[in-house]
């Protein structure tokens, strides 16, 4: 059953004219109602509004410290708030993981699991790297604050002996100076104690080291001395053996004549 183009009225197909209002039709409808697709954003409205999806999350952040500890009676509502978000935790603190790692997303087919892979390896390598920086700005801010705190004790020292609620906690504290300053002197003393024993062994030392110098001096002209006697008994002895050469020389010589 077709319908009249010009009141919309059903009409068989193959009549000519609309039994509604008379209109004629001069071509068979074929045309069909097809909805139109829309059409997909261009790649680069795709991409801006990706990035305008993308939120900067401070994992430093705590959502309690913006709420007070103790509410008040119309504060009801941030109470169950937080406790929400206490209940939430271990969540928030995995999706800020999963956004401190940026691994990206999983692959959907197993053939582009090498390239994830990947991916995760050089970030592990990058992570380690900043973790390493961060534990030594962590331990470098501790100094600095244990420093900065004792710069302020000094400082406020004088006006807090004047108040008297500090009374008690400063009586502590000069309790405690007085049991280091012994320690102090009981240390120091022992360190020098420790200074002239260590004195006294060097002195010692030096003693020793020069009579051994001594010693050796002596053992070298000793030895000198050995080396002489010894070439002297070698020319001796062989002035002996050509002196008794001679001599049976000479009495070989003499009987032979008597002969």
């Amino acid at each position: 059953m077709a319908s009249c183009s010009n009141c919309g009225a059903e009409r068989p197909a193959t009549q000519a004219a609309c039994p509604a209002c008379g209109a004629s039709s001069s071509k068979a409808e074929l045309e069909l109602s097809v909805p139109r697709r829309p059409e997909p954003p261009p790649p680069r409205a795709r991409r801006e509004a990706k990035a305008d999806q993308e939120v900067s999350i401070d994992l430093a952040f705590d959502p309690r410290a913006s709420f007070s500890s103790e509410p008040s009676a119309g504060s009801q509502s941030i109470v169950r708030s937080v406790a929400r978000i206490e209940s939430l935790a271990p969540a928030d603190a995995f999706a800020d993981a999963r956004l401190l790692a940026d691994y990206g997303e999983p692959p959907k087919h197993w053939l582009l699991s090498p390239f994830y892979a990947w991916r995760v390896m050089r970030r592990h390598r990058e992570l380690k790297h900043a973790l390493i920086l961060r534990k030594a700005e962590a331990a470098r801010a501790s100094a600095e604050v244990e420093d900065a705190m004792v710069v302020l004790a000094e400082r406020i020292r004088t006006t807090a002996e004047q108040q008297p609620t500090y009374a008690e906690a400063l009586d502590e504290l000069r309790r405690a100076e007085q049991v280091l300053s012994s320690r102090d002197r009981v240390l120091a003393a022992e360190n020098e104690a420790e200074t002239a024993r260590l004195a006294s062994v060097d002195g010692r030392l030096a003693k020793l080291e020069s009579e051994l110098a001594q010693a050796q001096a002596a053992e070298r002209a000793a030895a000198a001395e050995l080396v002489a006697s010894q070439e002297a008994l070698a020319r001796t002895e062989a002035y002996l053996k050509r002196t008794d050469s001679e001599l049976r020389a000479a009495q070989r010589e003499g009987s032979g004549a008597r002969e």
